[in-house]
């Protein structure tokens, strides 16, 4: 009786790893069903999400790109800050502009003269002024400088400057499509020689 027992158990054990081992192999109907479910969520969820580039937009104007520039002394020209102006008759280059043995690319020596200052202007595109989440103005300079978009002033420094700064909460006073950046600075008094200004903006739609 002993001996049967055991060989029951054993017996009874041997059945249910075996059940158990074809369970594993060989998924039920039910369990299948729930896998092909998962899967068919899964890829639906995929292409209802869009892609991080589809997500997240930005607009971004580097250190090189091209900005209409004005050099003269005193203040600039009425409205010289707003998009509307006219300043298809000013010379173009890329950015940084300065002189001397400074970090530039656009050489302008007419800052030399005493008073004078340069005036800076780049047109951006904005899609959508509501959805924009950041927007940083990188700025070296070696001289105070006075930074607009679409007319409104956003920053200014009296020193000399080489950060980034977020001016996001001037974000509602972009328009859709395109806007303006303008910047004017000039070199400081008693400066060695060398000046360099470099402006750069981003801006990042969710």
């Amino acid at each position: 009786m002993k001996i049967d027992c055991v060989g029951k158990g054993v017996s009874l054990r041997f059945v249910a790893g075996a059940a158990g081992s074809r369970k594993r192999g060989r998924p039920t109907p039910e369990k299948a069903a729930f896998v092909k479910l998962i899967f068919a969520t899964v890829i639906l969820l995929l292409l209802a999400t869009p892609s991080l580039a589809e997500a997240a937009s930005s607009s971004i104007i580097p250190e090189g790109a091209i900005w209409n520039y004005l050099i003269r002394p005193g203040s600039g020209l009425r409205k010289w800050n707003h998009i509307g102006f006219d300043d298809s008759q000013w010379p173009r280059g890329p950015s940084g502009f300065g002189f001397g043995g400074g970090r530039f690319n656009t050489r302008v020596d007419a800052l030399r003269d005493t008073g004078a200052k340069i005036f800076v202007r780049r047109t951006f595109v904005v899609n959508d002024p509501n959805r924009v989440t950041r927007i940083r103005l990188s700025i070296v300079s070696d001289g105070p400088f006075v930074a607009h978009i679409n007319g409104i002033e956003v920053f200014r420094s009296m020193v000399k400057v080489n950060e980034t700064i977020d001016i996001t909460g001037f974000a509602h006073e972009l328009f859709p499509g395109t806007n303006l950046i303008a910047i004017e600075t000039f070199p400081p008094n008693g400066l060695n020689g060398n000046f360099s200004f470099i402006p750069s903006l981003e801006i990042v739609e969710r």
